[in-house]
């Protein structure tokens, strides 16, 4: 017996087994399904008339899945948050420092200064943080909450001074919000703050 024909034989026998055990199944034949309304004629419906097709596995598939609900700004809020540089700050910070030739070391301490200033706040109490240590500490209560915006009034003391009145937080997305400075003395002068995750 030659060799060469025994492995020429052995290679088709298994590249057959192989395309039969990876191809498609066959579709199973499906028994007929009983029908609900009675027989009016004599000649029966067929299975295909009688009942829809069945959903395949890739109709299913091609579904998009339903959105998530979209999470209400009490619940984005909930965390730490440091201080950030928006746009409009840095463009100004750089326009001061426009002739300035350590510009580049005192934009970058300004953001490292920023980074000091945090905000942690739980469903119904917000503290405020410079540089590790807590400045500013108050129990709020919720009175606007929708997906980008959460307005909370203060309630009690913050420390020995009445807590704020009403405070606006906007999400410009999930991990960045801005908030007006609360604790400046005119509030139409108060800088807005932009903080991140």
């Amino acid at each position: 017996m030659n060799i060469r024909r025994l492995s020429f034989g052995l290679i088709l026998s298994l590249s057959s087994a192989f395309v039969v055990a990876c191809g498609e199944p066959a579709p199973a034949e499906t028994p007929p399904q009983p029908s609900a309304e009675p027989a009016t004629s004599a000649a029966p419906a067929t299975t295909a008339e009688a009942a829809p097709p069945a959903p395949t596995a890739s109709a299913a598939v091609e579904a998009p899945p339903p959105p998530p609900p979209e999470k209400k700004a009490a619940d984005k809020v909930v965390g730490k948050w440091a201080q950030a540089m928006d746009k409009d700050a840095m463009g100004a910070l750089e326009k001061k420092l426009e002739k300035d030739k350590a510009k580049d070391k005192k934009i970058a301490a300004e953001v490292e200064k920023l980074k000091e200033h945090t905000l942690e706040l739980t469903a119904d109490t917000l503290t405020q943080s410079k540089k590790g240590k807590a400045v500013s500490t108050f129990k709020f209560k919720a009175t606007k909450n929708e997906a980008t915006s959460l307005t909370i009034h203060g309630e009690g003391k913050d420390g020995k001074k009445d807590a704020p009145k009403e405070i606006t937080i906007t999400f410009t997305d999930d991990s960045t919000f801005t908030v007006k400075d609360w604790t400046a003395k005119d509030a139409a002068k108060a800088a807005t703050w932009t903080f991140k995750k």
